[in-house]
């Protein structure tokens, strides 16, 4: 069973988040601070059956606002056949063959219910003759008893915090039949604590070297930041946790907060992956511990896990959000007035204030040098904005061309100086502008500070306009705005202003579908690209500095 979206209302700072899609297999839920991306998480762990919505959750501003949470998932046509094999009263319907969506609310503190389109599906909405009491109560029952045994179908939400789930210095072995992190262990790693408990001391050896060997095979595989060890101990009456280094053992408690965080992390994480239970996983603010290339390795194994565990996170931090996969993002909206409360925005590139789109906007720049690195091509274009080099980059690829090397420069001031470290390299640079106030003042810049020669400064447009108006308005609807009954009326540059679109979400969202799907550009579009191209190769035909 797979959660397809939510809903949450007047909980905490939420007073209504709209419908929230999430991803099959990994969510990402960004905002700065105090936001109420933690609240999310709270919301949606108190979904579990298990679990009360507890008092503090009424929104503080309006007392008499009762905390509702409702959730649609999809669920499979084997576990519908194992849901309608519970009763003996009808069968199984024929829509059961396909994945239906079925939508459940819990209402403060925990009462659940059925949307109507559910009930119709379970046949509990028939029609029935008003004014018959023993009727609506035998229909009462049957709801109950069918919504009961929906709950047991449900996904477990499991929530990980930061600052609470840390790996311990050691266990005692009265607490390691109830123990969470032993219990993680010997998913992980085939820990027995029969073995452990018992009095063959050979077979105590021979198990504690192997648990060790298979644990730190799998830690290395994730862990790559340096020669970190776990190493699992024990005596008469104790399990010990030890930490490796250059070496020597430490207790969890003398490394630092990251180290033991991402070791308890990797236990957890890794056991409800491999559990074989429906789960949900939580995670507040992984990594914030951590420093940048560590983070890294936490994404890429929460993508991994998500395999088999739909894993839901909320984060400020860019070195957790993927260039390459925006489309998981969720922006988490600090309200603008008292009144509204939390905002989830489902589409990235839709609205925020700088400030929360700045981590977003970092992660897409930490990709933007990445053509540095490919200075062996002899030809260079340093171009003036994020945006600029993602569509140049897609628009390269979708032509086949290989001869130019795309660099950002850092905006229409700063292109002179990344042109200048390119040439004395040994690169033949040239600069592309788009045609506007930027180009016209950072051409002069070049041509008086760097000696540029002004057939080295080009325009993507021939008349007044940016990059995104190099698309015919087919394509800037089709494949950068996505939305066919957009009304564009003048420039494509100027719908992306007057409705304040952040133009490097909408380029980065391009050159992904264009890497994933091929895409048929009108042909407008298509001789203007190949004419900037041909106008690219001209200046370098006769580049001189």
């Amino acid at each position: 069973m797979k959660l397809k979206k939510f809903r949450i209302r007047n909980y905490k700072s939420i007073i209504d988040s709209g419908d929230c899609y999430v991803e099959p297999d990994l969510t990402i839920f960004a905002g700065k601070n105090e936001s109420g991306k933690t609240s999310i998480l709270e919301a949606l762990y108190d979904f579990n059956p298990d679990r009360v919505i507890s008092e503090e959750a009424i929104p503080i501003r309006y007392p008499d606002a009762l905390p509702a949470i409702t959730m649609s998932f999809i669920v499979s046509p084997e576990e519908m056949v194992e849901y309608f094999q519970n009763f003996d009263d009808g069968g199984i319907p024929d829509v059961a063959w396909e994945s239906k969506e079925i939508t459940i609310t819990k209402s403060y503190p925990d009462d659940y219910s059925l949307d109507e389109e559910t009930q119709k599906f379970l046949g509990l909405k028939v029609d029935e003759v008003e004014g018959e009491e023993n009727e609506e109560e035998e229909e009462e029952e049957g709801e109950e008893g069918y919504l009961d045994a929906l709950l047991e179908l449900l996904p477990n939400f499991i929530l990980f915090r930061s600052f609470d789930d840390i790996l311990p210095n050691e266990i005692p072995f009265s607490q390691l039949d109830d123990n969470e992190f032993v219990e993680d262990l010997s998913i992980v790693s085939d820990l027995d604590v029969s073995i452990i408990k018992s009095t063959n001391e050979r077979k105590k050896r021979t198990h504690k070297q192997e648990l060790n060997v298979k644990l730190n095979k799998e830690y290395r595989e994730f862990w790559v930041q340096d020669l970190t060890r776990i190493a699992i101990d024990w005596d008469s009456d104790t399990l010990r946790f030890w930490i490796e280094e250059d070496g020597e053992n430490y207790k969890p408690s003398e490394r630092s907060k990251g180290k033991q965080w991402h070791m308890s992390f990797y236990l957890k994480v890794t056991a409800r992956a491999k559990e074989g239970k429906a789960n949900i996983i939580l995670i507040d603010e992984p990594g914030l511990f951590l420093h940048a290339a560590a983070q890294r390795d936490v994404y890429k194994k929460l993508l991994e896990s998500s395999a088999s565990s739909q894993i839901v996170f909320t984060t400020h931090s860019p070195y957790l959000l993927d260039r390459n996969e925006l489309h998981r993002i969720r922006l988490v909206l600090k309200p603008d007035t008292q009144h509204q409360g939390t905002i989830i925005e489902n589409k990235v590139h839709a609205r925020a204030d700088k400030e929360t789109l700045t981590p977003i906007l970092t992660a897409i720049g930490l990709g933007l040098n990445d053509g540095i690195q490919n200075i062996g091509l002899e030809k260079n274009v340093v171009v003036e904005g994020p945006s600029d080099y993602y569509y140049l980059q897609a628009l390269k690829t979708i032509l086949g061309i290989e001869d130019f090397n795309f660099i950002y420069g850092g905006g229409a001031g700063n292109m002179g100086h990344v042109g200048t470290i390119l040439m004395g390299w040994g690169a033949k640079v040239v600069y592309l502008y788009d045609n506007d106030k930027g180009k016209s003042d950072g051409s002069k810049n070049l041509r008086r500070r760097w000696l540029v020669r002004s057939e080295l400064i080009l325009s993507i447009m021939e008349k007044k306009g940016s990059i995104e108006d190099l698309f015919s308005r087919q394509d800037f609807k089709k494949y950068i705005l996505r939305d066919a009954s957009a009304a564009v009326t003048g420039a494509n540059s100027e719908y992306i202003k007057q409705n304040k679109l952040e133009k490097a979400l909408l380029a980065k969202k391009f050159i992904t579908l264009v890497h994933n799907d091929s895409i048929e550009l009108t042909k407008g579009t298509m001789e203007r690209a190949q004419d900037l191209f041909e106008k690219i190769k001209a200046a370098f035909d006769n580049w001189a500095f």
